[in-house]
C-alpha cells in the first residue's frame, strides 16, 4: 500500500492500519505496511499518542487505538440522530425473532454498524435479552458489504445507478466457504432479497 506524501494522509491511514490489528502495531510494522520512512511513522506516532488518538503498550512497543477516537466515533453516531428511537425496536425484533438485530450504513463499499443488540437467551421459554451498554456492544464495526446479511440488504434497495457505483469499488473478497465473489452472483442474490424482503449471511 503506498500513501501520498501529505501528513495528514499518512496520520489517518497510519490510524485506520492500527485500528484493523488486533493487537496493534509496531513502528516498524506500519512503516513497512504504508510504505513510509520509520522516522517519518515515527513522528506522526509520536503526536497521535500524545493527542490521546494512539496508545503505546510499554511491554510490547505496540501501538493500539486510543480513547479519543472514542469521543469522536460517539460524537458522530450521536449526530446520526436516529439511534434513541431505533434501539427499542432493536430489542423488541431480537425478542420476537430469537435472532441479533442491528442498523448499519453504507460507507462506500463497507456496512458501518451503528448499533447491535445480540440474539436473546432462552430462560424457559421466556427469551431473555442482556441489555449491554452501548459501549459493550459490537458497534462501529466496518465490514464489507457484500458478505453480511445487513449489507447486502442496503445494497439491495440502492437505486440502479448507486449500486453500479458501488459495486465498482467493492472487493468481493471471500470472508467465508458461502461469501459471493462473483459481480454476476451478487447482483442475482439482490435481486432475491429485494423479492423476499430479507437476506442471509455469508
Amino acid at each position: 500500500m503506498t500513501i501520498g506524501t501529505n501528513s495528514l494522509e499518512r496520520a489517518l491511514a497510519l490510524l485506520d492500519a492500527v485500528e484493523k490489528a488486533p493487537g496493534g502495531l509496531r513502528n516498524a510494522e506500519i512503516s513497512r505496511r504504508l510504505q513510509i520512512p520509520k522516522s517519518t511513522c515515527s513522528w506522526i506516532l509520536t503526536r497521535l499518542e500524545r493527542q490521546g488518538y494512539l496508545t503505546c503498550d510499554s511491554d510490547t512497543s505496540r501501538y493500539k487505538i486510543g480513547l479519543k477516537t472514542i469521543v469522536l466515533a460517539h460524537g458522530a453516531l450521536r449526530e446520526l440522530g436516529f439511534r434513541s428511537w431505533a434501539e427499542p425496536v432493536l430489542y423488541r425484533i431480537a425478542r420476537e425473532t430469537g435472532l441479533a438485530a442491528g442498523i448499519g450504513v453504507l460507507e462506500g463499499s463497507q456496512v458501518l454498524v451503528v448499533d447491535r443488540v445480540e440474539a436473546p437467551e432462552l430462560s424457559g421459554s421466556r427469551r431473555l435479552i442482556h441489555e449491554r451498554p452501548r459501549d459493550q456492544r459490537e458497534i462501529g464495526r466496518e465490514l464489507p458489504a457484500h458478505s453480511t446479511a445487513l449489507g447486502k440488504v442496503l445494497l439491495a434497495y440502492l437505486s440502479r445507478g448507486m449500486l453500479l457505483a458501488c459495486l465498482d469499488d467493492l472487493v468481493l473478497a471471500q470472508r467465508t466457504p458461502k461469501t459471493i465473489v462473483s459481480r454476476a452472483d451478487l447482483l442475482l442474490e439482490l435481486r432475491k432479497i429485494r423479492r423476499r424482503g430479507y437476506a442471509t449471511r455469508g
